[in-house]
């Protein structure tokens, strides 16, 4: 999934420039430059491309916003990327069959996930 976060302006202020960046980790500072986004980084909306954010990473986007006075402010969101589940198996009965007329079942058991992500 996309992750999307958007700010908004007063009617009567003219934005003349918009910056995304990220905050933190310094790591991730380039994200936004690798072809992370599905939108330009000059937009009021950030949209990232699924995958884009590894898992389990907790990053802080900034989004700068100037009017064309030169007054300048800026907001935050922090996004938390989930980690995989894991530990569980994935079955498939029967193990052989004919596609299109045979009715094959997928049972998923067993798995985990940080519930505090959901």
């Amino acid at each position: 999934q996309a992750a999307a976060a958007s700010t908004s302006s007063k009617a009567s202020t003219t934005i003349d420039t918009v910056a995304w960046s990220v905050e933190s980790p310094p790591n991730l500072a380039g994200l936004l430059d690798a072809g992370g986004l599905l939108v330009a980084s000059s937009s009021l909306v950030l949209v990232l491309k699924p995958a884009s954010l590894p898992a389990g990473f907790t990053v802080r986007f900034r989004c700068t916003v100037a009017d064309t006075e030169k007054n300048t402010g800026y907001s935050e969101i922090t996004v938390q990327s989930a980690l995989p589940p894991m530990g569980g198996t994935l079955v498939l009965q029967p193990a052989a069959g004919q596609a299109l007329s045979t009715a094959f079942t997928l049972t998923a058991t067993g798995w985990t996930t940080d519930a505090d992500m959901l």
